[in-house]
């Protein structure tokens, strides 16, 4: 198990937050998770602390856009994950669409 006071946790925590499927995507623990990296990455003096606080900053006035998560997966997700979750998407919104009406 990771320390939990090291950016890797950190950020390996905002990932499984972020790789839920969106139907039950807590978006307050990802931005949480998200504030509690940029504190880590901060406080352990990581390169990565910069630009994890320019996500923060830049992102937070969209915690409410429906493309919230995927803007954050992208930033910070690894690639497997990101592929997953667009797939589940894919598969969410087909089954969510309406059928088309027979006319």
């Amino acid at each position: 198990m990771h320390d939990a006071g090291t950016v890797d946790s950190a950020l390996s925590l905002l990932r499984q937050h972020l790789a839920r499927p969106s139907g039950i995507f807590d978006l307050h623990a990802a931005l949480a998770a998200l504030e509690q990296l940029v504190d880590v990455a901060r406080e352990k003096a990581d390169q990565r602390a910069s630009i994890l606080s320019v996500i923060l900053c830049q992102t937070r006035p969209l915690l409410l856009d429906p493309s919230f998560q995927q803007l954050l997966l992208k930033l910070v997700g690894d690639k497997e994950k990101v592929s997953v979750a667009k797939e589940i998407q894919k598969v969410s919104q087909a089954i969510a669409a309406p059928l088309p009406a027979k006319g």
